[in-house]
């Protein structure tokens, strides 16, 4: 075996296999890739908007709580007689309510004068009525004074702020929302303020890290950029710390601004990784409640301050997370396709030897038919080679045959068009029946047409042959057309001496031979004479 053959033959069949092979898998691999992005960008739409529709919710559900509060008929009551009883019972009547709501932070009732006269405070994860002596004067307080301003039907939400208690100097500030609505009597007059304090903190934490199963880090900012919920708790409430002002969402992550600022919705792709953000308004216009007083009724909401505000949800995908990703489907497709190439490797192997091998044998056939075709080419009988009823191959003798000037005349064209008509069917007929393998050999008796127009008698043996790759037939043609001229001389001379004497077969045969050899016919007799 020649190894530089086999060493081709190993190339030629390893190297596009192995390119295929690896193309196909970057190819899929890439896809991979993209759909990995896809599922990673698509999962962070898709817990970013249940948790704008949990947070919406729960917003919600504190208008109908304060519209539900504001509206009690006790607040009525004791608006108009004062009596320890009566407030007895509103306060059990509120504390019972304040237990089913565990987000809250405060519920409390202010009298017109901004002093506390019912509030129902939270601790460890249960609620309990503020000691009388533990109220507190709120008349100063921006959102009193907001609320002082509303008419019937409105809904007050504050920003975001930090409450801290005179009495719970020690206990951290806790973020609130403070949601409120006036209180009014039967006849329409002003009687107080029912505020709740949304525990802002829980709001957003309990929620937010019930997503920490999702990809990604979700945060919570204002308008400004400050954090209202951040994995980093030294990133929040920066609007209530003036050394952390320069610390807001905006610098940390330089380019966002603009792309989470311009729109509602959104997702884009930075260094840092994909950012995914949504809109939350706090106070959303033409707010209807149903369960306040068990009818449909259109509420004004109006924030802190009569101007509208907004949070902005943003989730994010570091780009390590998402390099640590596409690092392990490289790692998988790099296995992949090691234990696809091994086995080709191997299978290249054993292809290249048997190719080899046959192209040893290939070039000794194609020496043999160098040989054969040269034999052929220079053999005396005209041969030719025909494929599917058309000339694949002519040699010279059969070209001379022919009446022909070179073999581009032939090539391509039909067999029958040179086969006298009568006898066209009976040849391609056995030409047929040899190529596919019905018939061994074939010989039979034709006429062709010579380009010049003349008949000429032949007689053809064919042979099935295999050229180029494809089934044929090799013809080859002896001229006989002066055989069955002298033939057809003699059956004619036969068929004159029948019967008659040797004066009158003298006579015809001088007559004859004048005209086959285009001589006199005396001149003829006179030979005859001579002997």
């Amino acid at each position: 075996m020649n190894k530089k053959v086999f060493l081709k033959s190993f190339i030629l069949i390893f190297t596009p296999f192995a390119l295929l092979t690896a193309a196909t898998l970057f190819i899929i691999y890439k896809a991979d890739i993209r759909m990995e992005k896809l599922v990673t960008q698509t999962s962070q739409k898709h817990h970013i908007a249940l948790e704008v529709q949990w947070i919406t919710g729960k917003l919600e559900s504190a208008i109908t709580d304060i519209m539900y509060l504001a509206n009690h008929q006790k607040l009525v009551e004791l608006s108009n007689n004062p009596d320890e009883s009566v407030l007895q019972t509103l306060q059990e009547d509120i504390l019972l309510f304040a237990r089913q709501k565990e987000l809250y932070n405060q519920i409390s009732f202010l009298d017109m004068q901004g002093g506390e006269v019912i509030r129902i405070d939270y601790s460890n994860n249960d609620a309990f009525v503020a000691a009388k002596e533990e109220l507190q004067e709120k008349a100063h307080s921006d959102y009193f004074q907001d609320i002082l301003k509303l008419a019937r039907g409105d809904v007050y939400i504050s920003r975001f702020d930090l409450n801290e208690r005179k009495s719970a100097a020690k206990q951290p500030a806790i973020p609130v929302l403070r949601i409120g609505a006036l209180v009014f009597d039967n006849s329409g007059n002003k009687v107080g303020v029912m505020i709740i304090n949304f525990n802002a903190a829980k709001l957003m934490s309990n929620d937010i890290n019930a997503l920490s199963a999702a990809p990604g880090i979700f945060m919570l900012i204002n308008a400004d950029g400050c954090w209202l919920y951040s994995p980093d708790p030294g990133n929040e409430y920066c609007f209530k710390t003036p050394d952390k002002k320069a610390r807001t969402f905006y610098d940390r992550y330089a380019g966002t601004r603009e792309r989470i600022l311009g729109a509602d919705t959104g997702q884009f792709h930075t260094d840092d990784g994909v950012f995914t953000f949504a809109t939350i308004y706090p106070s959303p216009e033409n707010h209807y409640n149903y369960a306040a007083l068990n009818k449909k009724v259109k509420l004004n909401i109006v924030s802190q301050g009569n101007q509208k505000f907004f949070w902005k949800l943003v989730s994010i995908v570091p780009s390590s997370a998402l390099d640590t990703d596409i690092n392990v489907i490289t790692q998988r497709f790099t296995i992949v396709f090691l234990l696809l190439i091994m086995p080709l490797f191997f299978v290249a192997l054993i292809f290249a030897k048997a190719s080899s091998s046959r192209r040893h044998a290939e070039e000794a056939l194609r020496e043999g038919w160098k040989r054969y075709r040269h034999l052929v080419e220079f053999s005396p009988e005209a041969t030719v080679v025909i494929k599917n009823g058309n000339f694949a191959y002519i040699n010279n003798a059969c070209l001379s045959l022919l009446g022909g000037t070179h073999f581009e005349q032939f090539i391509g064209r039909a067999l029958s068009e040179y086969i006298s008509v009568e006898l066209r069917q009976s040849v391609e007929l056995q030409l047929y029946q040899v190529q596919n393998g019905e018939v061994e050999t074939s010989s039979f008796e034709t006429r062709l047409v010579r380009g010049d127009g003349r008949l000429i008698d032949v007689e053809a043996a064919t042979v099935p042959i295999t050229h180029k790759g494809k089934a044929s037939v090799q013809v080859v043609f002896r001229d006989v057309t002066e055989e069955k001229r002298v033939e057809e001389s003699l059956r004619n001379i036969a068929l004159g001496i029948i019967g008659t004497t040797s004066a009158q077969v003298f006579n015809s045969l001088a007559k004859y031979l004048a005209k086959a050899l285009k001589a006199d016919y005396v001149f003829i007799g006179k030979l005859l004479d001579m002997d």
